[in-house]
């Protein structure tokens, strides 16, 4: 998480959700090389990669969209005061 908030010069999130982005992207490439190797790779390994990556690539996107409605609330509440 910390070389994503680095990379992106962002906030980082919850930390709480830090375990269950690793879980998700843990479990699609689990499930991606499994599909590969079933179908016995018909793509190169850096097709795979590649693929890879862009599946994954917006998972730091929905990690931030996730905490800016709170954000928001934040800012009504207070310019309210």
């Amino acid at each position: 998480m910390t070389q994503v908030a680095a990379k992106t010069r962002r906030p980082i999130p919850d930390p709480r959700l830090h375990e269950l982005v690793v879980s998700f992207v843990a479990g699609g490439a689990y499930m991606l090389l499994t599909e590969w190797i079933t179908q016995k790779m018909p793509f190169s390994g850096e097709q795979i990669g590649l693929l890879f990556y862009a599946l994954t690539d917006r998972c730091e996107d929905s990690l931030t969209a996730a905490i800016k409605p709170n954000l928001k609330n934040v800012n009504k509440i207070s310019k309210q005061k």
